[in-house]
């Protein structure tokens, strides 16, 4: 539950600072600018219409009282609040008391009868005390007038995000202080959107935007953060997996567990919206740099480009089933791209405000993508996934394919978010290497079944063979099969496994953009050690159970891009040559000029 509250709210309140915090450590510095900063406020507000706000108070109510609030995150600002209330008017605002500070309360409150202190009892004592040195030193040569418009100013005008939190307190305190959740950051922002001058008008906007930022916020998450994901690039840090276990239909069967990815749910999806509306050549914090408009009276202009920024954006990157037009599917699929691409969305959301028309800002994101993607098209051949520095490129020409064939052949639109969230990564679609389907640990004990896998992946690769040493050695394995005692003897004494490893290796083809696609962690993993034609069944039956199978990856292992249907269990040269050449003519589209538009 989030509202600002004023300080002169906080009024009888009861706040425990529970043990698992540390203790308070605010010295002169921290004391001196949040007194000056409030002074800067009154003397640009003398008219007292505005507010100012400090950064959040996160609380949760106690189990011991209804009345009482454990204090998570805000300790130094409360204390300190407490300690300039006291100085100003003796009086003690609310009751504060530190859970591992014995008589903390009574010392707050008698803090300024130095009689009755020992500061030496305990560290915090000190730092109560130096902070209350600090206000008193602030305050020596201002009148009393000047102290009680102070007062009446933090009382009155002061502003805190009060944030009352559901979630177990100790976690939350956890997370906000490892740097899990940017709170202070988005909150600290919506505060200042959120002050405003005084009046019924302003009470009906402040709650316009509250729900307005509210919204945006939870349709950003929705299905999985559909939009979300298309707005802005995803840190793994940020992907959190779980085990999900589904119960067996068949009696006797296995329970089966399935990975399951989400996006962290402390990420304040907000921030998109409010990134894309600063310019990027701005190098501060979002923070500051709205501090800033707000200390310039300029938040009321913020607030109307943050609006529109939140209604174009998500329009973009929303579906558009029914009523969609082609630009509409074109923008939302290049500008998920170029996000994946490490484009910031304040580069690309201003290329839109330069234009202001769909069909234009379609236009500019594919010659943009022109622009980041020519070489690597125009070198498309020469890319290789042996060469580590390569694979960036490969996976951006597979991403941008599927994205290309799925606009041209119209089969909806793409789910950046499983996408992101279930780390789609490279993987061959004709594997030759041995240890991808025996194991040199299994070689030393084979079963009938493992012998027959090797068998047909022997016929699998003879057959990619040309004519040489290591199809006649493959031959000659096959003239008189080995019995299952003497099978691995007989591999081994031939090196046979060494010399197709050593081939695949050498094959540059293989390693080539055309033998390679796009699948996700999980099924990489499945299918990693699988022959083609079992890749085939494994794609086939996930597609069945109606997962995420990208439409390129789908299409080649069914052969759709293979002219000759022939060999339709094996993935031949043929076939990779026909897979490439799909994949250019798309590609192509996109950088059809210089040597590209030689190939077509």
């Amino acid at each position: 539950m989030d509202h600002l509250l004023f300080i002169g709210g906080l009024k009888g309140r009861s706040f425990k600072i529970p043990a698992y915090q540390k203790g308070y450590r605010w010295g002169d510095k921290e004391v001196t600018t949040l007194l000056s900063d409030i002074v800067d406020f009154m003397e640009e507000n003398k008219d007292q219409e505005e507010f100012y706000s400090l950064q959040p108070i996160v609380v949760k109510k106690s189990k011991e009282s209804k009345e009482l609030y454990n204090v998570i995150d805000g300790q130094q600002r409360l204390t300190t609040i407490f300690l300039i209330v006291k100085y100003l008017s003796n009086t003690n605002l609310f009751s504060l008391d530190y859970a591992t500070r014995a008589k903390s309360s009574e010392f707050l409150q008698n803090i300024h009868k130095p009689s009755l202190q020992n500061e030496s009892l305990n560290i915090d004592f000190h730092h109560f005390k130096k902070a209350y040195c600090s206000i008193e030193k602030f305050f020596e040569n201002k009148s009393e007038d000047e102290k009680q418009n102070f007062l009446n100013t933090l009382l009155g005008c002061c502003q805190v995000l009060w944030h009352e939190s559901i979630d177990e307190e100790k976690e939350v305190f956890v997370r906000l202080n490892s740097g899990k959740i940017p709170l202070a950051e988005a909150e600290n922002i919506k505060a200042l959107f959120l002050a405003q001058p005084k009046g019924a008008q302003t009470e009906r906007e402040v709650e316009k935007r509250a729900k307005k930022w509210y919204e945006a916020e939870k349709e950003a998450r929705n299905e999985g953060d559909f939009i979300y994901c298309v707005l802005e690039r995803i840190e793994a840090k940020d992907i959190m997996e779980e085990v999900e276990e589904v119960e067996p239909n068949k009696e006797g069967a296995k329970v089966k567990k399935i990975k399951k990815y989400s996006l962290s749910d402390d990420l304040q999806r907000i921030r998109v919206y409010l990134k894309a509306i600063v310019p990027s050549t701005e190098k501060c914090t979002l923070f500051d740099y709205f501090y800033t408009k707000y200390k310039n009276k300029e938040m009321a202009e913020e607030w109307s480009k943050l609006e529109k920024a939140i209604d174009n954006l998500k329009g973009f990157a929303s579906r558009k089933e029914k009523n969609g037009k082609k630009e509409d599917k074109q923008i939302f699929h290049y500008l998920g791209f170029l996000v994946q691409r490490g484009f910031p969305i304040s580069e690309l959301y201003a290329v839109w405000n330069l234009h202001k028309k769909k069909n234009e800002f379609a236009a500019e994101l594919l010659n943009t993508i022109k622009t980041n993607m020519r070489s690597a098209i125009d070198k498309m051949d020469e890319l290789s996934y042996s060469n580590t520095g390569d694979r960036l490129n490969l996976f951006a020409l597979l991403l941008l394919f599927n994205i290309e064939y799925s606009i041209e052949k119209n089969f909806g639109y793409f789910q950046f978010n499983r996408f992101v969230l279930e780390q789609w990564s490279l993987e061959h679609i004709y594997a030759q290497n041995s240890e991808s389907v025996v194991s040199k640990k299994e070689l030393e004990h084979l079963d009938e079944a493992k012998q027959q896998e090797i068998i047909d992946w022997l016929k699998e690769i003879r057959k990619h063979l040309d004519e040489g040493k290591l199809k006649t050695n493959i031959d000659n394995f096959f003239k008189k099969p080995p019995s299952l005692e003497k099978f691995a003897r007989t591999l081994e004494k031939r090196r046979l496994l060494d010399d197709i490893d050593d081939a695949f290796l050498a094959d540059e083809d293989l390693h080539g953009l055309q033998n390679l696609t796009l699948l996700d962690k999980n099924s990489n993993s499945a299918l990693g050690n699988l022959i083609f034609k079992n890749k085939q069944a494994a794609i086939a039956k996930l597609d069945d159970e109606q997962k995420l199978i990208p439409i390129g990856t789908r299409e080649v292992f069914r052969k759709e891009f293979s002219k000759e249907k022939r060999e339709t269990s094996i993935f031949t040269k043929k076939d990779q040559e026909d897979y490439l050449e799909e994949m250019k003519k798309y590609l192509h589209k996109v950088a059809p000029d210089g040597h590209s538009e030689e190939e077509q």
